[in-house]
């Protein structure tokens, strides 16, 4: 994520906390919970609790960190704010009473320490943002209304830091969205070039919202069809452990491949019901063919720990023209829907790492749900 991009997030975190009265709320719950245990028969100071837990959920669900994309919410992470993503913080909390229950001047102490560190991030954030008003760094505008943005994160340990896979990669990106660009908008244009990052490498590229949105949806609904793939490649792995023969081994491999490019053919036809194809009648089924081939390769890079990230700009506040306010309506229902279907992919790739999701037995227990959401 470059400066630019990473102040824009910084500003924005900032005032949406202060929207929802994160810090606030956190303090209100402290102070409930601290009633509770100097009157502890006094069952007001739990509902109060109760109330208020109920009131941060509630913001948080329409706040901007429920539609955190997967290279946001990184940058939370890494600055210690990871309560903040999705509904982390309620869920923690409401955990914390589920396991002391019993012992609320424990949950009082867990509190605490909860508030101080969030505070401790906030005040992290704030000073980043004044030493680059200091530095008379450019806040930047974000995306324009009415702009895409799709990008590519290359992990640096994936790719050893190599030249070569790294131009491949673009390469191949190039392609992916020359492709779907040709597809769905009808466009041969060259793309535009928005930015690049290297803490881990990151290609952000400028298309129309559809061809985000459509890119996106494409990936998500291969998701819905590859988890017997995934079975499969489990197997496969399990059977490499047992000296399989090379043989049985390349057949399962051969198998595999042809499952994934029909699961990229069906999810392209499942997208391409909701994003009608504008492209000349003539190139069409070409361009279909090579978007299921480039949909596969994608899948097996995001396989690899690389990651997909896509968002549509629209301006803050709606304009009074009719006209304008539906289209302002319409590119944030579509940014909050990319921002949904990047959430899942996330989720699903992550999930598809852990082979106990997939090989535990009725009797074991089973995988412990995100507490994302």
């Amino acid at each position: 994520m470059n400066t630019e991009r990473l102040y824009e997030l910084l500003e924005k975190l900032t005032a949406e906390a202060g929207r929802v009265g994160v810090t606030e709320k956190l303090e209100q719950l402290i102070q409930h919970i601290t009633n509770q245990v100097n009157e502890p028969s006094n069952g007001a100071h739990q509902t109060s609790f109760s109330q208020t837990l109920m009131q941060l959920r509630e913001a948080l669900a329409k706040s901007w960190f429920v539609q955190l994309t997967p290279l946001e919410s990184d940058v939370l992470e890494k600055m210690d704010l990871d309560n903040l993503v999705g509904q982390r913080l309620p869920n923690r909390i409401a955990a914390l009473m589920r396991d002391n229950g019993m012992l609320p001047a424990v949950v009082r102490d867990e509190l605490g320490k909860l508030s101080k560190r969030l505070k401790r991030g906030l005040d992290d954030v704030k000073n980043t943002i004044a030493s680059f008003q200091a530095l008379g760094l450019d806040e930047g505008n974000g995306l324009a209304p009415g702009v895409g943005e799709l990008a590519l994160r290359i992990p640096r340990d994936v790719i050893n830091e190599s030249f070569g896979t790294f131009i491949e990669d673009a390469q191949f990106l190039r392609d992916l969205v020359s492709t779907n660009v040709e597809l769905i908008e009808g466009k041969h244009d060259d793309l535009t070039l928005r930015s690049l990052a290297s803490s881990d490498y990151g290609i952000f590229l400028e298309v129309g919202p559809a061809v985000v949105a459509f890119t996106v949806l494409t990936i998500e609904r291969m998701m819905a069809f590859y988890k017997t793939i995934l079975e499969i490649r489990v197997l496969r792995d399990q059977l490499k452990q047992r000296d399989t023969p090379e043989a049985v081994l390349a057949a399962i491999e051969e198998d595999l491949q042809k499952r994934l490019k029909d699961v990229a053919k069906k999810a392209l036809a499942e997208a391409l019901k909701e994003f009608k194809p504008k492209s000349e009648a003539g190139r069409t089924n070409e361009l279909k063919t090579l978007a299921a081939s480039n949909f596969t390769k994608l899948m097996e890079r995001l396989d690899k720990d690389y990651d997909l990230d896509g968002r549509i700009g629209h301006a803050e506040k709606a304009p009074d023209d009719p006209e304008q306010k539906a289209e302002h309506e319409r590119l944030i229902a579509t940014d909050q829907k990319v921002r949904r279907s990047i959430k899942l992919i996330r989720k699903q790739i992550r999930e598809s790492k852990n082979l106990k999701a997939l090989e535990y037995k009725p009797d074991d227990e089973p995988p412990k749900p995100d507490d994302d959401d």
